[in-house]
């Protein structure tokens, strides 16, 4: 995808022929655009449960699975393991480190 514009301005993007082949592979616009929409819920119900989970579990990771199921757990290599036993790839499933100190983005 090329993307061009100013800051400020709207942004055009136009696709270029490979990008058709990898829409269509991903089972088309409709399905990316439906499965970007799951993915912002799942993340928005995550990030509200937030608070009160860092409360509960401090420092440790949570995540939202596509079925809508909770895990939490102390490392990140123990979560891959639970999406690997619940055969759900990473990338599909919310996920957030219940941080007790959280670094401000700036300084």
């Amino acid at each position: 995808m090329v993307v061009i514009g100013e800051p400020g301005k709207a942004v055009v993007s136009e696709l270029l022929p490979s990008d058709h082949e990898l829409i269509e592979s991903l089972g088309g616009t409709e399905v990316i655009l439906r499965q970007f929409k799951e993915h912002r819920e799942w993340r928005q119900r995550l990030a509200a449960m937030a608070p009160g989970l860092t409360e509960k579990y401090p420092d440790q990771w949570a995540a939202l699975t596509e079925s809508g199921e909770l895990l939490i757990v102390p490392t990140l290599a123990e979560l891959r393991a639970k999406f690997e036993e619940l055969d759900t790839p990473p990338g599909s499933n919310a996920i957030e480190f219940l941080d007790t100190d959280p670094s401000p983005w700036i300084l």
